[in-house]
């Protein structure tokens, strides 16, 4: 699924348009602090969302995507990730590796969602994209 979205990454959203003749646009959505964006579902493309500022992609997202194992994608992106809460749950733990543009969601040995991104610094995905959720309350 990395390599996918890697090769899916870079591409602008007339880009996708023209490649998936199933796109579904909506305009003026947020994800976490990206907004206003347009998210983009192309399922003969991507299991999940492109979402564009204006024709820029932006971010590539994945909900629960099947048969990925976190300890495996981990393995993939090599050392130096960075934990941040997840909004995915209270013992969900976010994996984020900036440099590689990606982030992904763990609970319980399961992917909750994958992101992928340009790869940035982490003080600018933590400014520009991730939204903290707080504290989980029971």
């Amino acid at each position: 699924m990395l390599d996918q979205a890697y090769a899916l990454r870079g591409l602008s959203r007339d880009e996708v348009l023209s490649r998936a003749p199933d796109a579904v646009v909506e305009d003026g959505v947020r994800y976490e602090r990206l907004r206003p964006v347009a998210r983009v579902r192309a399922a003969s493309l991507w299991p999940g969302f492109f979402y564009f500022d204006g024709d820029r992609q932006v971010m590539l997202y994945a909900g629960a995507p099947e048969d990925v194992d976190p300890d495996a994608l981990a393995a993939a992106l090599g050392p130096g990730a960075h934990e941040l809460r997840s909004r995915a749950g209270k013992r969900a733990v976010l994996y984020v590796w900036p440099e590689r543009g990606v982030a992904f969601s763990e609970e319980d040995g399961a992917v909750d969602f994958l992101e992928v991104f340009a790869p940035t610094t982490l003080a600018d995905y933590s400014e520009r994209i991730y939204e903290d959720p707080g504290q989980f309350i029971r």
